[in-house]
């Protein structure tokens, strides 16, 4: 939120905003542009060293005609075997390695996903540094519920969990504790 430089502002009762709650007083807040422009001399950089972008794959479970395949996983590898058939009948197997810095099987928790994946950047969030999460794949692949997740509290997904750490954390700073 500090690289966002939110604006000051009181609600027409006089209460403090949420945007006046996020903002460092003036003279801890870095002044940064959100464009690429050189017209005001502005650095589009935090002073934080760049990260490692990190890629992680959530596997779902196989339906239909994929049952076919089969996916052998580790921690950070996914392999799959596909076997296909030819007209003569006899089948032949093709394989295809991946490498990401987590793999979830089918049977990975909402929670699990969440406390892996989402959490640092949370924190590294709370911590003033800027961070982004994009859910990539084909139609069905299972962003949707991995993001938003489903109707039970235990279903939810990434997002909702990251809501309410952060405004869990603004309250705690609210109420003078630690975030």
């Amino acid at each position: 939120f500090k690289s966002f430089g939110l604006r000051r502002a009181r609600s027409r009762d006089g209460r403090t905003t949420m945007a006046e709650a996020l903002q460092p007083p003036d003279s801890e807040m870095p002044r940064r542009k959100l464009s690429f422009s050189d017209s005001d001399g502005l650095s589009t950089s935090t002073s934080a060293a760049p990260e490692r972008m990190q890629a992680f794959v959530r596997l779902r479970p196989l339906s239909g005609k994929e049952a076919r395949a089969t996916i052998a996983t580790t921690e950070t590898d996914c392999t799959i075997s596909l076997n296909k058939p030819s007209a003569q009948g006899y089948g032949t197997i093709e394989e295809h390695s991946f490498s990401f810095d987590g793999v979830f099987g089918p049977d990975a928790s909402q929670p699990e996903v969440y406390e892996a994946v989402m959490r640092p950047q949370v924190q590294a969030l709370l911590e003033g540094r800027d961070t982004l999460t994009f859910a990539y794949g084909i139609t069905n692949a299972g962003k949707t519920y991995t993001v938003q997740g489903g109707a039970a509290p235990e279903q939810r997904g990434v997002l909702p969990r990251a809501l309410c750490s952060i405004f869990g954390a603004l309250d705690a700073l609210r109420a003078g504790g630690e975030a």
